[in-house]
């Protein structure tokens, strides 16, 4: 999977060599902005045993910065942060003489919180104006960094339909320890320079997570894991360092 997406980028990256002769400088040279949405996860990799029927929906938000090289190219910084990666799934639970007592269900709560640190690098088509301002574009690339997940680690009991019993008892919540890791993906927005400035921005950005964790209470059974989140979003970014092209 990792290898696709850095075969995509490069040809992404290639075409916008490619088409370098014909770019100009840009109309500013900076641009940061802050943008928010909601990031879907896949399941977690390889783990045939978490039925995962009902994954939580993190909400996402983030701040990025970009350096207009040219017109046509651009590299960037961003930092964003995820709510809760959960799943819920099904476990059987067997009472002592080994009858079926019931099916309750299980949350794996995978990460309390994610952070992530990533360096961008798109090709831009930029479109004028009858002016010759730019008054939007669209971006495409490759996104590349690190990825950190909080949690407390905490295995959570309960007692199946509140029956007293040791054979009733069962995990409820699995908390996975904190971890860390490498991110990589590739992305596609727009932004619409609409009010001098001042613009808006429209982005989706598929992520491919690869996180390392210790786990004591499964013999480090539960690290390394992998799963894809899908962060789409909307903002707002202001344009700044004129470059002096049509200023």
């Amino acid at each position: 999977m990792t290898t696709r997406l850095l075969l995509v980028a490069a040809l992404a990256m290639s075409a916008t060599t490619v088409s370098a002769q014909w770019s100009n400088q840009p109309d500013y040279r900076f641009n940061i902005g802050i943008n928010g949405g909601i990031a879907p996860t896949t399941r977690i990799w390889g783990e045939t045993d978490y039925s995962a029927d009902e994954k939580s929906l993190p909400n996402t938000w983030g701040i990025v910065g970009n350096f207009n090289y040219t017109d046509r190219f651009q590299m960037g910084l961003e930092v964003n942060t995820a709510s809760e990666w959960s799943s819920r799934g099904i476990i059987t639970l067997n009472g002592l003489n080994g009858t079926t007592l019931g099916q309750p269900g299980i949350r794996y709560i995978y990460a309390d919180r994610s952070w992530t640190v990533q360096a961008r690098f798109n090709g831009v088509i930029p479109i004028y104006n009858k002016m010759r301002e730019l008054s939007a574009a669209f971006y495409y690339g490759l996104g590349i960094g690190a990825i950190f997940t909080v949690n407390d680690g905490q295995t959570v009991y309960r007692q199946y339909n509140e029956q007293v019993g040791e054979e009733y008892r069962f995990v409820g919540e699995y908390h996975y320890e904190p971890a860390a890791g490498y991110t990589v993906g590739v992305q596609a927005g727009m932004d619409w320079w609409a009010l001098g400035r001042l613009g808006f921005n429209v982005e989706v950005a598929p992520r491919f997570n690869h996180l390392n964790l210790v786990d004591n209470r499964a013999s480090g059974r539960n690290g390394p894991f992998n799963l894809i989140n899908f962060p789409c979003s909307v903002g707002l970014k202001y344009r700044f360092g004129s470059s002096g092209w049509n200023h």
